[in-house]
Order: structure tokens, then sequence, then C-alpha cells
């Protein structure tokens, strides 16, 4: 048995124009490409979203590491949260002759409460899939696709050189006995 041509791993692109789908022949932008340009097709997002064709690929690193920034946002909201209470409560026991230190600690505080809550939240929906695996048959479809593109190229390529592909016409009359 031969080893395919490419891998099962095709990642998710857009295009700028778009062409048929491979399957149901709607025009659509979306491309699926292997990693090393082999092969690519187009196909439309209903396909990518049926798991008889392709099926996606999770990365569980990625997801990990989704998972705990998403814990160290809580736990950053939780502490502003505690921090900002500490802060009331001071502001409300002490108006003494130290209010104004306080009022300057209070300002620095709020800078920085400010401050880190200005960063872009995070969406917190997960984006679609980049990268998917193609159903078997799906797969072996364009395996033997790209096969016989292959085949074709190297029958051009060899009716273009001329003379191996077929023999050569006999330059001696019949019945004589030529060179």
């Amino acid at each position: 048995m031969s080893t395919p041509p490419f891998t099962n791993r095709y990642h998710k692109r857009t295009a700028a124009n778009d062409k048929s789908c491979f399957i149901c022949k709607k025009f659509t932008t979306t491309v699926l490409i292997t990693p090393d340009q082999a092969d690519f097709f187009y196909a439309c997002n209903g396909h990518l979203s049926d798991t008889g064709f392709a099926t996606p690929v999770v990365d569980k690193e990625a997801e990990a590491k989704k998972a705990r920034e998403a814990e160290i946002e809580k736990e950053v909201e939780r502490l502003k949260k505690k921090h900002a209470e500490k802060q009331s409560k001071k502001d409300k026991d002490s108006k003494d002759s130290d209010s104004e230190k306080i009022k300057d600690d209070a300002k620095d505080d709020k800078k920085w409460v400010d401050k880190s809550s200005s960063r872009p939240q995070t969406p917190t929906a997960a984006p679609d899939p980049r990268v998917f695996t193609l159903h078997r048959q799906i797969y072996a479809m364009r395996a033997n696709r790209w096969k016989e593109l292959q085949r074709q190229n190297k029958t051009q390529q060899m009716l273009a050189d001329g003379a191996t592909a077929f023999p050569s016409v006999p330059r001696s009359k019949p019945g004589e006995k030529g060179v």
C-alpha cells in the first residue's frame, strides 16, 4: 500500500473570491488547505459543521491555556472588588489629619483599578474551529483526485517530450532490407 500524498489535516482559511463548494456547488469563500499546501478545496460552513464530512481537531494545550486565563481573570476581578471594599472602609473609618494622605493613596488605588479594568475583555464564546480532519471516505476521494492529477500531468509531460511516447515510422520500403 502506498503512502498518502498529504496528511489528513486541513486548515480553514477565507479566500478573497468565492467559488463553488466541493460537495454541494454553492458559492463560498471558505477554503480547506493542507499545511504543506499540496491540496485545497472550497467547502461551505454547513459541511464543516457536519461530522460526516469533517471533524474539528481540538488543541488540548490551547484549551487548557484559555481555561487558565479565564480563572486568572475571575481572580483579578475578585481581588479588585475586595480591594475596593477595603478602601471604602478605610475612607469611612479614617477622617483624621491624615485624610490628605489617604486621599492620595485612594487616588493612586483608583488609577490602578481604572488601568486594570480598561483592559479589553476576551470574548467568552468559543471561536469556530480552524483545523479539521476529513472523514476517511472524503479524504480518500481527495487523495484519489490528487493521484489522478499527477498521472495526467505525467502523461502530458511525456507527450510533450515527443519521441519516447510512440514508435518511429519505418524508413525503408517494405520488402527491402533496410538499416
